[in-house]
């Protein structure tokens, strides 16, 4: 897989608000309070289009990219095993508001912060996410018409935990402006998600991502 580019920036207002765009998701904190955080959000779920390297799934058609809207919330607590660490609990509903899939996804995640010294920040998180009917089935099952087109056997997915994912950031200042960071990052689909013959026979249940960058403060 080629690498692509990630874009990643926050503005903050007040003592606690902000603004996160990660990548093709983001969210918006809409309380100046300490610890809790809650507020819209949103993300884009990239379609399937010609340029796909499996041809059995290409026939299966093309799916447009779909822009998914909702709200966030999250808690974060000071831990008890060393002093300066937090542990932040969070959790996200987002429905799909172009008709694409048409339905629903959720996740929940724990992240653990730790800071070492003035410059190292290091964080590893958790998170498992959930989809409806309509969103497993317009990226996972396979139609008898799909099958015919292509040779894989026809399924029918639904509603369920879709996948579990863990990662790892690091990142150190190099003075008040300028940071290099780098993470590492492993998802695994689960159940039905993973045994859909998109996956199964053209496809991974595993991925794996990583990536180094340089981060700018202003």
């Amino acid at each position: 897989m080629a690498p692509v580019p990630l874009i990643a920036g926050e503005a903050r207002w007040g003592d606690r608000r902000y603004i996160a765009v990660e990548g093709p998701s983001g969210r918006m904190n809409l309380l100046d309070q300490s610890g809790l955080e809650f507020g819209p959000a949103f993300n884009i779920t990239f379609g399937r289009d010609k340029n796909i390297d499996s041809k059995k799934v290409r026939l299966l058609g093309e799916i447009d990219d779909a822009v998914e809207l909702g709200a966030f919330v999250a808690y974060e607590i000071g831990s008890t095993m060393r002093e300066g660490d937090t542990i932040r609990l969070a959790g996200e509903v987002l429905a799909d508001a172009t008709d694409v899939h048409g339905g629903v996804l959720a996740d929940v995640s724990a992240t653990y912060t730790a800071f070492i010294g003035e410059r190292w920040r290091v964080s590893s998180s958790a998170s498992l996410s959930f989809v409806s009917d309509e969103y497993a089935d317009t990226y996972f099952s396979v139609t008898p018409k799909g099958s015919a087109l292509s040779g894989l056997k026809a399924t029918k997915v639904e509603a369920g935990a879709k996948d579990f994912s863990l990662s790892a950031n690091v990142s150190y200042g190099l003075n008040d402006r300028w940071s290099l960071f780098g993470l590492v990052g492993y998802s695994r689909l689960l159940g039905d998600f993973a045994d859909s013959p998109i996956v199964a026979v053209e496809g991974d249940e595993n991925q794996f991502s990583a990536g180094i960058g340089v981060g700018w403060r202003f």
